[in-house]
């Protein structure tokens, strides 16, 4: 029964990752971190980000702005690293998951707050 509801947590966050462009595995971690533990979950999270990511690349490979694409990466680097660091350091599974969600409550109210791009324009043909 786990798995089936892992499958529709999977399913439904990536509809919504696919909807908004953004969000999947951030949806998809705290119930599959509930359902299948933090171990299971961020290694499947992780390879379901990666092929999706993958395969977005592939297919719109003529589209990418390089120089975002650097700096999403550059700020993605220093948050990996100082999330391996966290998890170094904290060993409990339930503090994780409290700093986890108070990063993105933090994350989610800055941006709601603070809207820093003025031209924002949205492209369903292309």
């Amino acid at each position: 029964m786990k798995e089936l509801l892992f499958l529709l947590v999977l399913f439904v966050s990536n509809v919504i990752q696919a909807i908004t462009g953004f969000a999947g595995t951030v949806l998809a971690m705290p119930p599959s971190v509930y359902l299948l533990g933090l171990d299971h979950a961020k290694v499947v999270l992780n390879v379901m980000a990666w092929l999706s990511g993958l395969m977005i690349a592939v297919t719109g490979y003529r589209h990418i702005n390089w120089k975002e694409l650097l700096k999403m990466s550059a700020v993605m680097l220093v948050g990996m690293f100082a999330g391996i660091q966290i998890c170094r350091i904290v060993k409990s599974e339930n503090i994780l998951l409290t700093i986890y969600g108070i990063i993105i409550v933090v994350v989610a109210l800055k941006n709601l707050c603070i809207h820093t791009e003025k031209n924002f324009r949205i492209s369903f043909c292309g």
